[in-house]
């Protein structure tokens, strides 16, 4: 097993793909493909940016506190056809239990949890110039979550929420009016239907 630390997480601006980097003590390279939601977890918790609601990985994280279990450790265990898999160590008492993971929720609750990762000796030699050699662009064009990146993306949301808050009433009386109307037109119909149809 080898010692990983989180170098850091990365999204491509045009492509909003996201890759979270480890690297060992010899700066070798895990460049692991994970969602958008899970990269802004892993980034929150690094950066130390806390979201304006929980998100899986606090939630989760805050259930095994409530059942008293401890996260130990994570571990990068394998890299199958492409797909790594990652494993939780978690311990309550003198029991110890290991659950299978995605990588992505693996290290998000090891940031929040501030516990060690690891990844197998296997998986470090399988990673010699994986995946950057499939990546559809260079790793060098994926800009870095930081902190400023991050707050300046909440700040956007909390517009964009306020502006939907906003607009609101205008589409609830807009609503509003669009049943009135399809009201007044099936009572035509029904007023027509009483009458019956002449004949010709």
């Amino acid at each position: 097993m080898r010692k990983v630390t989180i170098d850091s997480v990365r999204e491509h601006p045009e492509t909003q793909q996201c890759v979270v980097i480890l690297k060992d003590e010899q700066n070798q390279q895990i460049i692991i493909w994970i969602g958008k939601a899970e990269a802004w977890a892993i980034a929150g918790g690094l950066n130390e940016v806390e979201p304006p609601r929980p998100l899986s990985a606090q939630l989760i994280l805050n259930l095994l506190q409530a059942t008293h279990f401890e996260l130990v450790e994570v571990r990068i265990q394998a890299l199958k056809k492409e797909i790594f898999y990652a494993v939780l160590k978690i311990r309550s008492g003198k029991e110890t239990q290991e659950v299978d993971a995605r990588p992505s929720d693996a290290l998000a609750l090891a940031v929040l949890a501030r516990c060690p990762i690891y990844a197998t000796e296997e998986v470090m030699a399988q990673c010699t110039g994986f995946p950057e050699g499939k990546l559809n662009r260079p790793i060098s064009t994926f800009t870095v979550i930081d902190r400023d990146a991050m707050l300046k993306e909440q700040e956007e949301r909390m517009a964009a929420h306020l502006k939907m808050a906003t607009a609101l009433p205008q589409i609830e009386a807009q609503l509003h009016k669009q049943e009135q109307q399809q009201v007044r037109q099936a009572m035509i119909e029904d007023w027509k239907k009483s009458r019956g149809t002449p004949e010709t």
